[in-house]
C-alpha cells in the first residue's frame, strides 16, 4: 500500500479534514490535498508526542494556532484550534518510523483520536 493510500484511509476517520504521514525528522511522506505544515512544526509535534519539548502552551500549524489539550499518552497527543468559527483538533500519533497527523472536527475529537490510534496500531503491525 502506498502512502498515499494510507493518507487516504486516514481521511476516511471522522470528522477529518487533513492528514499526513511524516518521517521522524518531520519531512512529509504523503499528506491530503491542501495539508502542508512546515518540516519545524512536524518536528516540534514530535517531540511534543515524545516529552521532550515542554516549552509554551500552544503550537501553530499550518497558520493555525493549537493549544494543548492534554499531555502525550503512549505516543498520542491532541492539540486544540483556538481561531476561527469552527474548533479543530490535531490528533499526532508516533509509530515506529514516524508520525501521523489528522486535523478533525472538534466536535469528534474523541472519535477520530481513537480512530488515528488504531490506525498507528495498524501501521505499527505492519512495521511502520
Amino acid at each position: 500500500m502506498s502512502w498515499d493510500a494510507h493518507v487516504n484511509s486516514l481521511m476516511s476517520g471522522p470528522g477529518m479534514k487533513c492528514a499526513g504521514l511524516f518521517g521522524m525528522d518531520g519531512n512529509p511522506w504523503a499528506t491530503s490535498a491542501g495539508f502542508k505544515p512546515t518540516q519545524a512544526e512536524v518536528a516540534r509535534l514530535i517531540k511534543l508526542v515524545q516529552g521532550k519539548d515542554i516549552g509554551g502552551e500552544s503550537i501553530t500549524l499550518c497558520g493555525q494556532k493549537y493549544m494543548f489539550r492534554s499531555p502525550a499518552d503512549e505516543g498520542l497527543l491532541t492539540v486544540l484550534s483556538l481561531g476561527g468559527d469552527e474548533k479543530y483538533v490535531c490528533n499526532v500519533c508516533q509509530s515506529t518510523r514516524g508520525v501521523l497527523l489528522g486535523v478533525s472536527l472538534a466536535s469528534v475529537a474523541g472519535a477520530s483520536r481513537e480512530y488515528l490510534d488504531k490506525y498507528k496500531n495498524y501501521l505499527k503491525g505492519i512495521g511502520y
